[in-house]
């Protein structure tokens, strides 16, 4: 299972650069937030002033194995995305938007993960973001069925959906791995290691 940082979130702070490169220096992928201001890609969940650029990031990123996860939160970044991958030559790379943009149209230039919070249905996507915020829809039945249909599936965790104690993030964690989902994006990518590797060496 991969183990993917929400907003790269390292030290409490967010979205920075520097997240970025402890995150990827213990082996985790990281979820990212992408905003533009004057044709220049920032790091930012909010429309604020930021000078943590994403070419930045780019340049940090070459020749990493890491998942990367991009999560677009405005209309008009993709092709800029596209373009800084492409210069950067950047592997394991995926788009998203939880806004239901329509980012189907960039799937022969980028890997797109379609955002699901409910039973997914006729998904062209190879990646799934998902979460149950609109039904509880993860099940053995129809994860098998994607696995089947060669689909990856990420999915967040439940810290990220609303206020939790650890041991109803454990329970989750559990779930999820029984499950055989492909990967966690958390908060806690440390407690996940932890978690997954229990057991392993008896």
């Amino acid at each position: 299972m991969e183990i993917i940082v929400h907003r790269a979130i390292s030290a409490s702070k967010e979205n920075t650069i520097e997240g970025v490169k402890q995150n990827i220096q213990h082996g985790f992928g990281i979820e990212i937030d992408l905003r533009m201001k004057e044709n220049v890609i920032y790091l930012a969940h909010d429309k604020i002033h930021s000078t943590e650029f994403f070419e930045d990031m780019c340049r940090i990123l070459q020749n990493s194995q890491n998942k990367f996860a991009l999560h677009v939160k405005e209309y008009g970044l993709v092709q800029q995305i596209i373009k800084l991958c492409k210069k950067y030559v950047l592997q394991n790379v995926f788009v998203f938007s939880t806004d239901n943009e329509n980012l189907s149209k960039y799937m022969k230039e980028i890997e797109i993960a379609l955002y699901v919070n409910s039973n997914p249905k006729n998904v062209k996507e190879k990646i799934l973001w998902c979460d149950e915020t609109q039904e509880k829809w993860f099940n053995e039945k129809t994860i098998l069925k994607l696995h089947q249909e060669n689909k990856k599936l990420y999915a967040m965790s439940k810290e990220l959906i609303k206020k939790s104690t650890k041991k109803e993030i454990y329970q989750e964690w559990e779930r999820l791995k029984n499950l055989e989902i492909d990967g966690i994006c958390t908060e806690y990518p440390y407690e996940l290691l932890s978690f997954l590797n229990r057991g392993k060496n008896h």
